[in-house]
């Protein structure tokens, strides 16, 4: 992460609260699966899966963005592993 970067830092946190709503959830859904209340687990799932989906979503993003503040051989390495086998 690049401190002096305005975006890094953004979709940094933005990632860290996703993680942190996501854990949060998911650890609610695992405590209503041990108590056997379904209805509550089945309540929270959309809530953790669309947490776990913009966790996914700005983890890509900041990644993506974090490689524009490299050089060209270094992201093409990047692109390269990404895209491989």
């Amino acid at each position: 992460m690049f401190n002096d970067c305005p975006i890094c830092q953004r979709l940094w946190n933005e990632y860290a609260d996703a993680t942190m709503t996501h854990a949060t959830l998911k650890q609610k859904v695992e405590i209503a699966e041990f108590e056997h209340n379904q209805r509550a687990a089945q309540g929270l799932e959309p809530r953790m899966n669309a947490a776990e989906g913009q966790m996914n979503e700005t983890r890509i993003a900041f990644i993506d963005h974090t490689t524009t503040h490299q050089t060209a051989e270094p992201k093409a390495k990047v692109l390269h592993a990404r895209f491989s086998g």
